[in-house]
């Protein structure tokens, strides 16, 4: 096994955790749906998040000629992972028991931690695509490190409709960047 196959099975491990917890949460919504209100700002974040997650791991094809010759190298194809992991975990809501789950409120409270911790994904992508020697294609630092910043800044806006203009915006930029790479 290669140092390269090593590595992206190891952040493939991580992505399947973070896949299965957002699938698992779809399906625990949608069988507790009658108490469920206001899901569609929750829905658009959380599959942007899992396209994000499948973009990133088709992404690490670009590190099949680094060497993982240091640490370094594989912690950082390895910490978007983790970090994007760890969005699903704070992401996903209890169902109560008794009452409604308003998805709304939830995902502006729990924004609080993952709309920075979005922003700490896309930025220490970019980190790695310039800093692991031979790597083939990487989206420019700039417009990462930039677009990192839009969700940092997002992070402090309570207005439904910037939320949905950003992470609908991110939805067309990724279905962009997937049909320019195919």
């Amino acid at each position: 096994m290669s140092r390269f196959e090593f590595n992206t099975v190891l952040v493939a491990i991580v992505l399947a955790f973070a896949i299965s917890e957002i699938l698992t949460a779809w399906g625990r919504l949608i069988r507790n749906r009658k108490c469920v209100t206001s899901p569609g700002l929750f829905i658009l974040a959380s599959s942007w998040v899992l396209l994000a997650i499948v973009v990133h791991w088709f992404g690490l094809w670009a590190y099949e000629q680094a060497s993982f010759n240091r640490l370094l190298e594989t912690l950082l194809i390895l910490l978007p992972a983790l970090v994007i992991a760890l969005v699903c975990f704070v992401w996903v809501p209890d169902i109560p028991t008794s009452g409604a789950l308003n998805l709304e409120e939830h995902y502006f409270e729990a924004g609080s931690w993952t709309l920075p911790l979005i922003a700490l994904f896309m930025f220490l992508g970019a980190v790695a695509d310039v800093s692991v020697p031979n790597v083939s294609f990487s989206t420019p630092f700039w417009l990462l490190a930039g677009w990192a910043s839009v969700f940092l800044a997002l992070r402090f806006s309570r207005r439904r409709s910037v939320h949905i203009g950003v992470f609908g915006a991110s939805w067309l930029l990724y279905l962009a960047a997937i049909g320019l790479r195919m």
